[in-house]
């Protein structure tokens, strides 16, 4: 399912960062999006602010509509926590503990996806978990990619050691 007039968008010229954002509060607000993963180029600043205002601007017209049965999911916020109405996940922005620093001041995300290829090490991933837990943000343990599914229920463990908020697999 996409959203009315996306096929359309979807053909053609390139797409801008402010054409994707439109896209991305679209199909939010149609589809009821629970995250988005990476919405931008990391480099692409004012991009992920606007996006972050955005979802900022359809909340408060959602609350100020006493009307509205829109988002109702996201009034309650991403797992009842109602300073998240949507997911915005850092994957490839954050690879430490300290890139997560350099983010906290930007506001744009609140989630980070924790893969051990970013991490290397158990003590890394617990350490990332961490820091994203400092910043306020939750955590997605996900599994790679590039990876064949594996009966190895470590990535199950550490989700559950890292109080990890969602599993990817699959």
């Amino acid at each position: 399912y996409f959203p009315d007039g996306f096929e359309s968008q979807a053909e053609g010229a390139e797409k801008s960062g402010q054409d994707l954002i439109e896209t991305i509060i679209t199909m939010w607000r149609q589809c009821e999006l629970v995250s988005v993963e990476d919405p931008l180029h990391p480099s692409d600043l004012d991009g992920l602010r606007l996006l972050k205002e955005k979802i900022s601007s359809v909340m408060d017209e959602i609350r100020n509509d006493d009307a509205s049965t829109e988002l109702s999911y996201a009034l309650r916020g991403v797992g009842a926590d109602s300073s998240c109405p949507l997911q915005v996940v850092a994957d490839e922005a954050v690879t430490s503990p300290e890139s997560i620093k350099n983010w906290v001041d930007e506001a744009v995300f609140n989630t980070v996806k924790l893969r051990m290829s970013k991490t290397k090490t158990v003590t890394g991933a617990v350490n990332l978990a961490k820091a994203a837990r400092q910043a306020g943000w939750q955590v997605i343990v996900g599994v790679e990619e590039s990876s064949p599914e594996s009966n190895d229920d470590f990535l199950g463990d550490l989700a559950v050691g890292v109080a990890a908020c969602q599993f990817q697999g699959g």
